[in-house]
């Protein structure tokens, strides 16, 4: 199972509370979850950037940033100068290494069948 999260945070307290929701989904998924959390710093990325003032740099990493639905809807042309945020990939299709590899010991202390390809969805 894969879960890919990526956050802009950029609004405080709003954001706050989406990340502690994110992050929650996050580690109750079973399997592979990660977390791209990024966090503006005005004084130093507006300096490298010459913005005059917090709030440029605010206002400027708000245009460039949209919920990934928002994002998905937008041509290509378009998707290249915005960095979509939220909940970027989630998979529960795939089985949880832990539960593959459970099946694995139990086949080799004879508990359960022999493991073949049927066992698995992609087929090596």
């Amino acid at each position: 199972m894969l879960l890919v999260l990526h956050l802009l945070q950029e609004k405080l307290c709003l954001t706050l509370k989406k990340l502690e929701r994110v992050l929650v989904k996050g580690f109750e998924h079973r399997g592979f979850s990660f977390f791209d959390i990024m966090s503006n710093c005005h004084i130093n990325l507006g300096r490298k950037n010459k913005m005059a003032s917090a709030m440029e740099n605010l206002q400027w990493i708000d245009s460039i940033t949209t919920p990934l639905s928002k994002y998905e809807k937008l041509s290509e042309e378009e998707q290249l100068n915005m960095f979509p945020t939220g909940v970027l990939k989630h998979d529960t299709k795939v089985r949880e290494y832990c539960d593959m590899y459970e099946d694995i010991k139990a086949a080799h202390q004879g508990k359960r069948a022999k493991i073949t390809q049927d066992d698995f969805e992609k087929k090596i």
